[in-house]
């Protein structure tokens, strides 16, 4: 993206700053949020790191599933060939 501006805008925007002259950020409330925890059950988090917690097994467990299907395939080839 390319923006052009007069020396004026310029300076104003060094004043205030490039984020919230062009609305560039925004806040962001995590807390009372609503998911589906691994039982596929709606549940209340009180933060991101309640999520994290709640579903640091499951990814553990996906990615060790993952990697054993990974090394299953690669032994397959490997072996094949």
């Amino acid at each position: 993206m390319e923006v052009e501006l007069n020396p004026e805008k310029i300076e104003d925007i060094k004043d205030k700053g490039l984020e919230k002259v062009f609305h560039l950020t925004c806040p962001l409330f995590t807390s009372n949020v609503m998911c589906f925890n691994p039982n596929n059950k709606l549940a209340k988090y009180e933060s991101p790191e309640d999520i994290m917690k709640e579903f640091y097994q499951v990814r553990l467990n996906l990615y060790v599933e993952r990697r054993v299907s990974c090394d299953f395939v690669e032994f397959f080839f490997y072996y094949q060939y």
